[in-house]
């Protein structure tokens, strides 16, 4: 949800602005590192889950919602940690 909030700003700033590039080079390089990131940890993470399923822990209808919200906030997380790094 906050990557796409952060989208639709995107989105309604280029229409105001009439800018079609609202990100400099060192945001859409943080960006790109972030998602590469969120990727990485999401197949840990999804193994994981697969295995709690595989004991009944969890139930297998849960793995698309988990892994959405996962792999979003592992996003956000790893974008503003960049961002902070400078």
């Amino acid at each position: 949800m906050p990557v796409f909030l952060v989208y639709v700003y995107s989105g309604v700033i280029v229409r105001v602005r009439g800018e079609s590039n609202t990100f400099d080079g060192k945001q859409l390089h943080d960006m790109t590192r972030a998602a590469s990131t969120a990727y990485g940890l999401s197949v840990p993470a999804m193994i994981a889950v697969y295995l709690l399923c595989r004991g009944e822990i969890l139930h297998g209808l849960v793995w698309f919602p988990i892994y959405i919200c996962f792999t979003i906030a592992a996003y956000s997380v790893c974008t503003l940690a960049y961002f902070k790094r400078g």
